[in-house]
């Protein structure tokens, strides 16, 4: 084999090793997580979203005190780690009322009555049936059973906040719109809790069967985020409305 037709055949071969085992300049990076995770408890920072490649970031929250999320790079789920926190809903040991926890004539239970909101308002807690920014496709989609307002009684109740809340975010080459889990970021914050009064606290079914247009009371109490112990915070219902 003469020189010349040496060389084309290496040349060629080196042509096709490099088809065969590079990477496309069309394939998104997966380095490692970039954008906003500082927590800056002085009020002037938020944390942004997490993530690569081509995934567009979760924009930051409004945060406590003042704190400012700033846009991240890319989408994550988060929230796996985030410290929980336990409330106790309570009567007021001088209770002359019956109370239901939750909106009355509506099926979403105790959570429709229990909020926690930071300095710009109320978290978002749920995103069922939306686009997932770590996938980028729709989440988990169950039908929902109906679960009317519960029942305060001296048992109390006992509501747990994972520590998490929900945020916009970008995800995927179209840029879809999307939502995904956060830790909330360390500061102060207020549990809501509105009930109602029971129209029938003798019946298993007294809840459910009071109208859309009762009167609603609410109680309130702050907290501090992450939880210095493992004590629930008590949020106290009023005698009467």
């Amino acid at each position: 084999m003469d020189a010349a037709l040496r060389a084309f055949f290496v040349s060629t071969l080196g042509a096709l090793l490099a088809v065969g085992c590079g990477r496309s300049e069309s394939e998104p990076s997966t380095g490692q997580p970039q954008g906003g995770s500082g927590v800056d408890t002085g009020g002037v920072g938020g944390s942004g979203g997490r993530g690569s490649g081509s995934s567009g970031g979760i924009s930051g929250s409004g945060g406590v005190a003042g704190m400012a999320g700033a846009a991240g790079s890319g989408a994550s789920s988060g929230g796996d780690n985030c410290p929980g926190i336990n409330f106790r809903i309570a009567a007021s040991p001088n209770a002359r009322t019956s109370w239901c926890i939750g909106l009355p004539s509506t099926c979403g239970g105790l959570s429709s009555g229990f909020t926690v909101l930071d300095a710009g308002g109320a978290l978002t807690q749920y995103r069922f049936c939306q686009i997932d920014c770590a996938s980028c496709t729709i989440g988990s989609c169950p039908p929902m059973p109906c679960v009317p307002a519960m029942a305060l009684t001296s048992s109390d109740i006992t509501p747990f906040w994972d520590g998490t809340h929900v945020v916009s975010g970008r995800c995927g080459s179209a840029s879809t719109a999307c939502l995904a889990s956060r830790c909330a970021t360390p500061g102060q914050y207020q549990a809501q809790v509105c009930g109602f009064v029971n129209p029938d606290p003798n019946s298993t079914n007294g809840c459910a069967s009071a109208s859309s247009d009762t009167d609603l009371t609410c109680a309130q109490v702050s907290f501090d985020y992450p939880p210095a112990s493992s004590e629930p915070v008590v949020i106290t219902m009023p005698a009467q409305p």
